[in-house]
């Protein structure tokens, strides 16, 4: 990633896999959809664009579903937008060190 501009967020695989390492079982890569790394965004087809919509909608999904509060739409991720990206980034870091604490006091506590 060179900026939260890059064009390679568009399709949230790296937002779900960052999650995914937080915890396997939040994603179900089942449901996920692969975009053909040949497709830019500027010449999408509207195929390409259904498939990276579908990736952002689960991944904001997820983000909401572990307790976040998350005020950009998916639409905003897929077109690529600098504060999208950057938000999304933010609840996945603010979910990992959630995650991080509550596993510390589960291991203290036993």
């Amino acid at each position: 990633i060179k900026s939260f501009r890059d064009k390679h967020l568009n399709d949230s695989l790296l937002f779900l896999n960052l999650l995914s390492s937080i915890d396997l079982k939040w994603i179900d890569y089942g449901c996920v959809s692969a975009v053909p790394s040949s497709a830019p965004a500027h010449t999408a087809t509207t195929q390409h664009l259904a498939l990276r919509l579908s990736n952002a909608q689960l991944c904001i999904t997820v983000i909401r579903r572990l307790g976040m509060k998350i005020f950009v739409s998916a639409n905003d991720v897929c077109a690529g937008r600098e504060n999208a990206n950057l938000w999304v980034l933010t609840n996945i870091m603010l979910i990992a060190a959630k995650y991080r604490e509550n596993d510390a006091l589960n291991h203290t506590n036993t």
